[in-house]
């Protein structure tokens, strides 16, 4: 999974440029990948991570930044610190729009309240060494940081790390509301989701491997593997069935 997220982030290096040894000691990718058409390697103004972001599995801050403070940084160094790319156009009047967007924060501020971090937006980020707000807090400052950007296409490897099922779930549906309301899309990879985690999505990757053996929406991935001879038991979510399906014991 980690992989596959990486490479559409462009964060793999590409064979071409690696010598023999280095190609044995590290994930690499061949060939191209496009993006709308387009690729790295044929448009040299293509820039990437304006186009996908991406979210590790670790939570690393500078612990003594408040999550307001965090936020605001973020924007600074991503979005350039203002909404010009918000599409209020060139007129006079989306110059008032963005000047009033930009006044109050706006993306900062809507980020910090649709992953509820309102309350704690004073407070310490933190870390192991210094004390700030809870785990399951810091997760979602982390996605976030990422969100203030509003790339088309974001990535995120393994967030629910350390979260119960609760939490998850609820993190995921901030993404799910951020990205239908911008019209983005993101791209998630969770450890062992829950029913309500799952079926938040609209649609799903199945890795076998190396190799997909299901790209495609949620509804229609258990009638795919039912025609291919692989039936959801009554008493196994679809979740946990596709989890299973990969291994040895789910192609007996």
């Amino acid at each position: 999974k980690t992989t596959l997220l990486k490479a559409i982030a462009g964060r793999l290096p590409h064979s071409d440029g690696l010598q023999h040894k280095e190609l044995a000691n590290k994930p690499y990718i061949t060939g191209k990948i496009k993006f709308n058409g387009l690729t790295v390697q044929d448009d040299p103004n293509l820039v990437l991570p304006s186009i996908v972001s991406y979210v590790g599995q670790y939570d690393v801050h500078a612990p003594y930044l408040t999550v307001e403070e965090t936020f605001g940084f973020a924007f600074d160094c991503l979005a350039g610190g203002n909404h010009t790319n918000a599409g209020m156009g060139n007129s006079k009047e989306g110059a008032k729009e963005v000047a009033a967007m930009d006044k109050i924060r706006l993306t900062e501020n809507l980020t910090i309240e649709g992953l509820d971090l309102a309350h704690v937006r004073g407070t310490f980020v933190g870390n192991d060494d210094v004390r700030g707000v809870s785990g399951g807090q810091r997760r979602r400052v982390t996605i976030g940081e990422v969100m203030v950007a509003n790339n088309p296409v974001a990535c995120a490897d393994e967030i629910s790390t350390g979260l119960d099922a609760a939490v998850t779930s609820d993190i995921i549906r901030s993404i799910v509301t951020f990205t239908r309301a911008a019209m983005t899309t993101r791209i998630v990879a969770l450890l062992q989701p829950g029913p309500e985690t799952f079926s938040q999505f609209d649609e799903v990757i199945v890795l076998a491997e190396g190799y997909v053996i299901f790209s495609g929406p949620i509804d229609d991935v258990v009638e795919y593997f039912s025609d291919l001879g692989y039936e959801l038991p009554a008493t196994m979510d679809v979740a946990d069935f596709l989890q299973l399906l990969p291994t040895e014991d789910g192609a007996a």
